[in-house]
């Protein structure tokens, strides 16, 4: 039986929920990050009953300045060493950038960007210092190309691919493993939350579903991939992506995005 503790954010709903579950399988102590508090209290009680152990929930904004000092306090406090930790917790918008709030935006830097480094920064020390750990970003496809209507989300989702890579070189010889997960679409809340539409009828069979990106996040841990771009054909978009121009791609991405 494992006896190691996993933090996950974003763990109320889609792939957070699904690595909840995958690593209480596992037998992994889970300390679980949500804004919204009744599911992550739900989530909880329903992978004791299943699997026993303990399940530490932590219910914070990680849009608010202080919320990744006030997480890590909170694990300190309780004694908890983080074996691996998830930065899984994010969201876009959809829109022209003139357009579009700024505090919205600001709000996605914070939480796609500024948390995870923070997160990663607090809990990496912890780890270079025991020698040991894992760190898994969740970034995407879309960090590899630009995003017009989509401008800030791609490019945090760009930030955090950058950092992962880099961070992997500088903790390669510390035992810490780094690894970025960059799905495509996953069958997730994403998709309510950035165009406004029910994912219930935006959803098409043929997308990934979370347990299965899950499935995946665990297995890039187990064999120390720096990258993992989850899908077959993630992979040949990439592929292509290296024989274009980066003008066409910028127009390319722009029509697809477009509505």
């Amino acid at each position: 039986m494992i006896h190691k503790t996993v933090l996950i954010t974003g763990a109320s709903s889609g792939i957070g929920e699904a690595l909840a579950w995958k690593y209480a399988e596992e037998g992994y102590r889970l300390i679980l990050i949500a804004r919204r508090e009744e599911r992550l209290v739900i989530l909880k009680q329903d992978i004791e009953k299943k699997y026993g152990g303990h399940v530490f929930n932590i219910s914070c904004d990680l849009s608010l300045p202080d919320s990744v000092h006030n997480i890590y306090n909170i694990v300190k406090k309780e004694n908890i060493a983080v074996d691996v930790l998830i930065n899984n917790a994010g969201f876009g918008h959809y829109g022209a950038f003139c357009e579009s709030s700024v505090e919205t935006m600001t709000k996605m830097i914070q939480v796609n960007t500024m948390a995870l480094m923070q997160l990663t920064h607090y809990f990496a020390a912890d780890m270079v210092k025991r020698q040991s750990g894992h760190i898994i970003n969740v970034g995407s496809i879309v960090g590899f190309v630009p995003g017009p209507f989509m401008a800030m989300y791609y490019a945090t989702k760009a930030f955090v691919l950058s950092f992962s890579e880099a961070l992997s070189q500088e903790l390669a010889s510390k035992n810490v493993c780094v690894t970025v997960f960059c799905p495509g679409p996953v069958a997730s809340e994403f998709k309510q939350v950035a165009y406004g539409v029910d994912q219930k009828h935006a959803m098409h069979n043929t997308i990934p579903s979370s347990a299965k990106a899950a499935d995946t996040i665990f297995y890039a841990m187990q064999k120390k991939q720096v990258i993992n771009l989850f899908t077959f054909s993630n992979h040949i978009i990439l592929l292509v992506l290296r024989f274009l121009p980066r003008a066409v791609i910028r127009r390319l991405w722009r029509i697809a995005r477009k509505k």
